[in-house]
């Protein structure tokens, strides 16, 4: 969608450069519409994948109203319903994008600072358990990405592609997984880690031992991977020179999410 980028940067460049100059000039940025326009075409999986999101589609009653309410302003405006404590899940405690903390009420961001429900479970949880609660809960959260109606359906060592997990589905779970687990994780997590198993096998050795309450043992520093003989930096360059064409499309996306206006 490179080209609709384009035009609407240029509108919103536009609206902007008529107010520098002392004249109006309205550019506003729309939420999907529920009953007409891109997203009214839309699957029944996408638009389940916004309300998971916390996005809403704008009814047409109330998006007239908003064009009439913005009509006598000059700018660039964002006109979209959010359900904010849903929204702001998908970031870990302490990377909100500037642009959204204003939007946060003070009582919805008051539990910023307090683990995820998973991490409660984990620290709570005997030793034993705690495997097969992290595959339970790795397949719980591809499964609502993938928009299955049970985690059962997730076979933990089919890779995700055949699953039909698309870039736009990769860097969903990323996001899903940053705000449960708490931390920031590759932008190629899901093609680093095509599988449950593979997935499983990496929060549990390079994420959750640093989870973990600050008595338990502390975990066995692992050595930075080598890939085809190379250290760690020449393995990540070669990760990128050999990704797929979705691959780059999941990390460039991943990176434009991750701007800070």
């Amino acid at each position: 969608q490179g080209n609709y980028a384009a035009a609407n940067g240029f509108m919103d460049g536009l609206a902007e450069y008529r107010r520098g100059q002392g004249l109006p000039g309205l550019s506003i940025n729309w939420g999907p519409w529920s009953t007409g326009g891109m997203a009214a075409t839309l699957s029944d999986r996408d638009r389940l994948r916004w309300d998971a999101q916390g996005i809403q589609a704008i009814a047409l009653d109330s998006g007239l109203q908003a064009l009439g309410d913005l009509l006598d302003r000059s700018g660039q405006v964002g006109a979209i319903p959010i359900d904010w404590p849903t929204f702001m899940r998908q970031f870990p405690p302490g990377n909100v994008p500037p642009l959204f903390e204003a939007f946060v009420a003070a009582d919805a961001g008051s539990d910023s600072g307090l683990r995820s429900d998973f991490l409660v479970r984990w620290d709570a949880a005997p030793a034993g358990d705690r495997q097969s609660l992290l595959v339970e809960h790795l397949r719980l959260q591809i499964s609502k990405v993938l928009g299955l109606s049970s985690p059962s359906q997730v076979d933990v060592r089919e890779g995700f592609a055949n699953l039909g997990m698309d870039s736009l589905m990769a860097v969903e779970l990323r996001n899903r997984l940053q705000s449960s687990f708490g931390c920031s994780v590759s932008a190629t997590l899901a093609f680093d880690y095509p599988t449950v198993e593979d997935l499983a096998d990496y929060f549990a050795r390079e994420v959750l031992p640093a989870a973990t309450p600050a008595d338990a043992p502390t975990a066995v520093r692992v050595e930075e991977p080598i890939a085809n003989g190379k250290p760690h930096a020449d393995a990540t360059r070669l990760a990128v020179e050999e990704m797929t064409e979705s691959e780059a499309e999941a990390l460039l996306l991943s990176k434009l999410d991750g701007l800070r206006f």
